[in-house]
């Protein structure tokens, strides 16, 4: 009986992943899935913004580290100060797509984490971070 229930379980598990709808994003071949979080390189991030200067980018570092240098006209909010960050998501428009950012990359996939499963139906965080922004040829 409780193998029934489980191939019952994985095949409707199935089944919503198979509907769940992709959204193309302003780099061709980017696409989002609800609730799931999209990895991107920084070259992909800078099609996006070449693209379309108006995406929402977030930088989840400390302020020391946006004052010492951020992508142009990101929104700043630590990720690190747990409970801030949860109230200030809270603000944005959980129906936009954010492309997130941090140093290297670890801190971004913790804060894109969070945002989805705070509602967020779109979120991109940006391998490499600050980190291989600053190095890419420009």
């Amino acid at each position: 009986m409780n193998n029934w229930f489980f191939i019952a379980f994985l095949t409707l598990g199935a089944i919503a992943c198979a509907h769940a709808q992709s959204t193309e994003t302003v780099v061709p071949g980017v696409k989002t899935t609800p609730g799931v979080v999209t990895n991107i390189s920084v070259e992909q991030l800078a099609a996006a913004l070449a693209a379309d200067s108006a995406i929402h980018v977030l930088d989840v570092r400390s302020i020391q580290e946006y004052v010492g240098g951020h992508i142009a006209d990101a929104m700043q909010i630590d990720v690190l100060q747990n409970e801030k960050f949860k109230a200030e998501i809270q603000k944005l428009d959980k129906n936009q797509t954010y492309w997130v950012y941090c140093r290297s990359g670890h801190r971004s996939l913790i804060a894109a984490d969070e945002m989805i499963r705070s509602g967020f139906t779109s979120v991109i965080n940006v391998e490499g971070g600050f980190n291989a922004w600053s190095a890419r040829k420009q």
